[in-house]
Parts: C-alpha cells; structure tokens; sequence
C-alpha cells in the first residue's frame, strides 16, 4: 500500500505515545500555528509548501465504484473508529 494512504492504525503506536496534540487534516490551516506555538516555534517563519494539486479526493471518491468505496471503507475502518470519522 502506498506509504501516503496507509491507515494509521498500522504505522505509528498511537495508544503508546503521549501526544500533546492531534491534528485533522480538514483543520490543519487552522490547527498548525497552534501546533507549532506549543511547541514553541514560529509558524510565520517556518517553510511551506505552496504547491497546488490539481487532483482532488472528491474527484476519485466521485470516479470510485460502490465495490471500491466498500473496501476502502474496510480497509480504513479503525482510523474511522479512533479519531472520529465518518
């Protein structure tokens, strides 16, 4: 499995490691100049990556056939379980 969609579940020991923040993906232009103030960093100063994709998931959850979304929703369904979502 590509290492970008592997579930969480399977590649870092969440319930072993005491973060101090969790993050959402759907959040993180919100969340990340919290997250690096915690820690005590400057978000301002700090690099970014400005590069757009032109592919978007809706456009391949919109392409996916009603088997593939079933097996995707397998495949991830304790990562949806443990942080939340639907």
């Amino acid at each position: 499995m590509n290492a970008h969609v592997t579930p969480q579940h399977l590649s870092c020991p969440f319930c072993l490691f005491p973060f101090d923040a969790v993050a959402r993906l759907e959040q993180f232009g919100s969340e990340a100049p919290f997250v690096v103030a915690s820690v005590g960093m400057d978000y301002e100063s700090g690099p970014r990556n400005r590069r757009r994709r032109p592919y978007r998931t809706a456009d391949f959850v919109a392409a996916a056939t009603a088997d593939r979304m079933d097996r995707l929703r397998e495949i991830f369904r304790l990562d949806r379980e443990m942080f939340g979502y639907e």
